[in-house]
């Protein structure tokens, strides 16, 4: 290949580029979706070159400032292809068609994602800081496990039992009660999330409430730049601290209906605290869903945007063959493999939520 031959990536003029941070780093949006990614200064400043005109040749000398050598044209040819990989340049070639794809998937964002409550936390926790310090001390979280732990296995021998008033608690008005306790759970499953970012340090941007694909849904949104600078141990305590905020609220209402038997709103409240926590905890359990689980199984495999990057190899594959054949061997299985299940699991959950609307609304009114 020649040196002088153009550049196939193209830096998208829509990216919006933070400030630098103390370590010079920048943080790149992409307008159209969520994706966010962190450059260093050198690389931001390389990446930011490619226009699909310059040539590989005028890129690598451009690099040798303030004392450094410049990079080689093959270092500068690996890097583009990396910056490929991870969507952070786009193919010159393949311009109106990207711009088509983009546009496909920020339409189903739109019309698979739809919030009805949220906003930044910030100024709260600010008002808040002298008890937020006590709730999330080591002492507090400890006694809050211990409690969950025991109210959960008191409730265990009694799973069927409960699981058989729940389905004629949830027939008709009751419905409405499992509801508004599933709103609630949400806010200890978020809360969670937010209360331990904000002990890390990590300033939280947004928390949410919504629905994505039909599925009742809530989303924390910490800093990325300050999340992803964390030790690993400690971004897992921070996504492992929304399911323990849902098991304090399951465990909340395996109390009170354990206990309140003999007065019947205390028993159709705690059932209902019980079902709401459970519930909205098992689908961030399924790692291919987005949710906790989903965050974890990034972690692991250090693959950030893993879903972003296997949905976007899928429709490669049918879209532009010979740009998805450029994908590793691994990588390609590893994109399949995790882009097939997330669609087929998103899929089944929709149907799941549709099914037991129907079955606890519409049903009982059918058969009567």
């Amino acid at each position: 290949m020649a040196d002088d031959e153009a550049v196939r990536g193209v830096f998208p003029a829509r990216f919006h580029v933070g400030a630098p941070d103390a370590g010079g780093r920048v943080e790149v949006c992409d307008a159209d979706s969520s994706r966010r990614w962190v450059l260093g200064g050198q690389e931001f400043g390389v990446a930011h070159q490619f226009d699909g005109a310059r040539s590989y040749a005028e890129i690598a000398r451009s690099t040798a400032a303030g004392g450094r050598p410049a990079l080689s044209v093959e270092a500068v040819r690996r890097f583009e292809a990396r910056l490929l990989r991870l969507g952070i340049l786009e193919h010159a070639g393949a311009r109106v068609g990207a711009r088509a794809r983009r546009r496909l998937r920020a339409w189903f964002r739109a019309c698979a994602t739809v919030e009805f409550a949220g906003g930044d936390p910030t100024r709260l926790l600010g008002r808040l800081e002298r008890p937020l310090r006590w709730l999330t001390a080591r002492g507090t979280v400890l006694c809050a496990v211990t409690v969950v732990v025991a109210a959960l296995v008191a409730v265990a021998p009694r799973a069927g039992a409960a699981a058989g008033e729940l389905r004629t608690a949830l027939e008709g008005a009751g419905l409405l009660g499992f509801l508004t306790a599933f709103a609630v759970s949400a806010l200890f499953h978020e809360g969670g999330h937010v209360l331990a970012c904000h002990r890390q340090g990590v300033p939280v941007e947004r928390v949410g409430i919504g629905l994505r694909w039909l599925i009742p849904f809530a989303w924390t949104r910490p800093d990325q730049q300050v999340w992803k600078r964390l030790p690993a141990a400690s971004r897992v305590l921070t996504i492992v601290s929304g399911p323990l905020g849902s098991l304090v609220f399951a465990a909340l209402g395996a109390a009170a209906w354990h206990f309140g038997h003999g007065i019947e709103p205390v028993r159709l409240l705690g059932l209902y605290v019980l079902a709401a926590g459970t519930v909205g905890m098992l689908p961030t359990l399924i790692p291919t869903l987005d949710g906790d689980a989903y965050l974890l199984l990034e972690l692991w495999l250090r693959r950030p945007n893993l879903r972003g990057r296997s949905v976007d190899h899928l429709v490669a594959t049918f879209t532009d063959p010979r740009r998805a054949a450029r994908t590793g061997r691994g990588e390609r299985l590893l994109y399949v493999c995790f882009g097939s299940a997330a669609l087929l699991s998103q899929v089944a959950a929709t149907g799941l939520v549709l099914w037991a609307a129907y079955a606890l609304s519409v049903e009982p009114l059918v058969t009567r």
